[in-house]
């Protein structure tokens, strides 16, 4: 990182008193930065679907185009009782989380989308989703009519009309 930065390591760690905190100054700063992507994705002109596939995309690209970010966080995120996990997701994963689901209540309030449909659920469809994508985007070229449909888009997008429109006819 000082290499990178062209500073000294002591300079760093002036800013950054263990290892740790850079750590989590890392994911906090990826965080924050795809929370304005975030913003911008789900306030453009369109329909609800096109802005939650847009959204879609967008999630699943940042993630993919931060692997070893991505890789880093949910590490953290498995370890059984960490603190630092609890914090990434109260104060840090969760904000924009939190910015999707009254994405989707917003549109519940305007009758887009059901009144029964549980917001945070459906939030965490859509998230989850793009982190099943990403663990296991390797292993897709191996099932069969799955790997010449799945580019990131269309993935996106073919989540995006599933959590939508759903399987009934």
């Amino acid at each position: 990182i000082a290499s990178e930065a062209e500073v000294s390591k002591s300079t760093v760690f002036h800013h950054f008193a263990t290892k740790r905190q850079l750590y989590l100054a890392v994911i906090e700063s990826a965080a924050s930065d795809f929370a304005r992507t975030l913003e911008t994705v789900l306030e453009e002109p369109g329909d609800l679907v096109e802005r939650l596939a847009n959204f879609q995309n967008q999630h699943l690209a940042h993630i993919t185009d931060n692997a070893w970010l991505t890789q880093l966080v949910l590490r953290e995120l498995q370890k059984p009782d960490s603190a630092d996990a609890r914090h990434l997701v109260e104060d840090v994963l969760s904000l924009n989380y939190k910015r999707l689901i009254k994405f989707i209540a917003h549109a519940q309030e305007e009758k887009m989308i059901r009144q029964s449909v549980s917001a945070s659920v459906a939030a965490m469809m859509l998230m989850s989703a793009n982190v099943f994508y990403f663990q296991h985007q390797h292993v897709f070229q191996y099932l069969p009519d799955l790997a010449e449909t799945l580019k990131p888009c269309d993935y996106a997008k073919a989540v995006t009309d599933l959590i939508f429109y759903g399987l009934e006819e």
